[in-house]
């Protein structure tokens, strides 16, 4: 992210990059991907609104994206404190795909749900039931 050139993936010097249940927003240029090299795009979030991208994927590179792709706000439970965790209702949660990741970045079991969440964080909802009393 703080690559100097404003993207927040850069791939350069041949290298071969996958990326899969993926979160890319609120950058110049989301991926970039230099001659030579090649990025696969499994799955992601592409910003929206104030959260776009300047552009999703450039470069003179090789560039696969297979979907599913969501051209959404985030949901971010807090960004203004550095808290990007999945909020309820966010449009990342539940429309990743099973890539064998069993844990989410902390350590929460994925996926919760109906499927994988995107990003590092996978969203865990309880509700509990409401018992009224009279």
């Amino acid at each position: 992210n703080a690559g100097g050139d404003g993207s927040g993936v850069h791939v350069t010097d041949g290298a071969v990059v996958t990326t899969t249940n993926t979160i890319a927003v609120d950058h110049l240029a989301a991926i970039t991907v230099a001659t030579g090299s090649t990025v696969n795009v499994i799955s992601t979030l592409w910003g929206d609104g104030d959260w776009a991208n300047g552009f999703d994927l450039g470069g003179g590179g090789a560039i696969s994206a297979v979907g599913p792709h969501v051209y959404a706000q985030p949901g971010f439970r807090d960004p203004g404190t550095g808290d990007y965790h999945l909020a309820p209702g966010s449009a990342a949660v539940d429309v990743g795909i099973d890539a064998g990741v069993m844990d989410d970045i902390d350590g929460g079991t994925r996926p919760w749900g109906d499927g994988p969440d995107l990003g590092a964080d996978e969203l865990v909802a309880i509700f509990l039931p409401l018992v009224l009393r009279e």
